[in-house]
């Protein structure tokens, strides 16, 4: 039997994946990495939550508002879900997805659910005002983290981290661990705003079902931009994280666990 006989009845389609630079991050990895980006103090009224060991949120200011960014099926938020269910911690989650078929797997996970281009909206000053979001979580297409010159034909846009870091008080991201070296505009960046913290994955990560486990490095890279923990040019905190490879890949489409 082959691995395609073997794929449940709503397994992606492969060629909708790539045109769509799909890659779903399997739950394990997100659990794993989101314990290990944040952490939770306190209880009842005195409850903040910090990222890389900074605060972003205090129970004085309501519900922690998070973002998920190119969301896919939910993995992200239902993991964020969870866990701040696990800490007590009251939470609104907005999820922003370009794919309309996904909406009936984010309304399940999410407060909000916004289909649609996510650089398109979020660089729209009048749709989103500052500090809208306390996290913003995900797994966005790579090419929107390009920093410099697009290719030819291509139309010039901004990157989508910067615009995220005017939107959030704190950034967690998963992302080619060269994602902002690859080009001189992205190192300078990356030079000018180092990560609260990088989590580098070990070994390889099976984003598709139909292929094998990716050769590529990966990690899940945090910014607090309004806290200067790290100065421009210095290093910053660096872990590695050491998973199972049952938390590195997927069977069902991770969001879609339980799904009718």
């Amino acid at each position: 039997m082959s691995q395609i006989d073997m794929l449940p009845a709503n397994a992606p389609d492969p060629e909708r994946d790539r045109a769509y630079e799909v890659d779903r991050t399997p739950r394990g990895l997100v659990r794993a990495a989101l314990e290990a980006h944040l952490s939770a103090r306190g209880a009842s009224y005195s409850r903040t939550v910090c990222v890389a060991g900074h605060l972003v949120w205090h129970a004085d200011d309501g519900p922690l508002r998070v973002l998920d960014v190119c969301a896919g099926s939910g993995v992200w938020a239902s993991e964020m879900r969870a866990w701040c269910e696990r800490h007590g911690i009251p939470v609104e989650i907005t999820a922003l997805e370009l794919r309309p078929e996904e909406r009936e797997h984010l309304e399940r996970v999410a407060d909000e659910v916004i289909i649609g281009d996510a650089l398109d909206m979020l660089d729209d000053d009048h749709y989103f005002g500052a500090y809208r979001w306390h996290i913003v979580i995900g797994n966005p297409a790579f090419s929107l983290l390009a920093m410099g010159k697009p290719k030819a034909g291509e139309q010039e846009r901004r990157s989508l981290l910067p615009v995220l870091l005017d939107l959030a008080r704190a950034v967690v991201l998963l992302s080619t661990s060269q994602a902002f070296t690859r080009s001189e505009a992205a190192a300078r960046w990356l030079h000018d705003h180092p990560p609260a913290l990088e989590l580098r994955i070990a070994q390889g990560v099976r984003f598709r079902a139909t292929s094998g486990t990716d050769t590529g490095s990966y990690s899940v890279t945090s910014w607090v931009p309004y806290q200067r923990h790290t100065l421009p040019g210095e290093a910053w905190p660096c872990r590695v994280l050491v998973l199972p490879a049952s938390d590195r890949s997927w069977r069902v489409p991770p969001g879609q666990e339980g799904a009718p």
